[in-house]
């Protein structure tokens, strides 16, 4: 009987762990195999607070997207981009984002401009990479003949360098 407690409290200890884990840290000692002076290459990936991370965006109506975006219309029937989906992998630490009605889309980190793109017709499918970005808050502003829609902050959260 104890021996089934254990393993019941084992599995589910297990599984919340590694429901949890994002990435993990493999350290190497180089010089054990003969690779003294030899560099490691680093790469810092910030872990991102989704600020849309329960959105179910097939059952998103408009009332509830001015809610989750600044949007700006210009007087044409058109409208504003609209945002199709936001996905977030915190693994390999990339943002997508969807859109429709888009000519380009800037993304900003703490106020300054960091990246443009653009969209010639369609879908509009376009990733950020926040590999190696120092910084605190991240947007996007997607623009269109329609107007203009401005995310909320993604927060980028220190992590150790791996």
């Amino acid at each position: 009987m104890l021996y089934r407690i254990y393993n019941f409290l084992a599995y589910n200890v297990d599984f919340i762990i590694y429901d949890k884990l994002i990435r993990w840290k493999i350290i190497a000692d180089l010089n054990k195999f003969g690779g003294s002076g030899i560099e490691a290459k680093q790469n810092n990936i910030p872990l991102i607070k989704n600020p849309y991370e329960h959105v179910e965006w097939d059952k998103l109506s408009f009332g509830e997207t001015k809610n989750l975006f600044k949007i700006t219309r210009n007087d044409n029937f058109i409208g504003a981009p609209k945002i199709v989906s936001i996905d977030v992998d915190n693994y390999q630490g990339i943002i997508q984002v969807k859109t429709i009605f888009a000519d380009k889309i800037e993304w900003f980190l703490d106020e300054e401009k960091i990246k443009t793109k653009y969209n010639t017709a369609g879908l509009f499918t376009t990733e950020l990479r926040v590999k190696n970005l120092i910084g605190k808050n991240l947007k996007f502003k997607i623009i269109g003949i329609g107007g203009e829609t401005i995310s909320k902050y993604f927060e980028l959260l220190p992590q150790e360098v791996l």
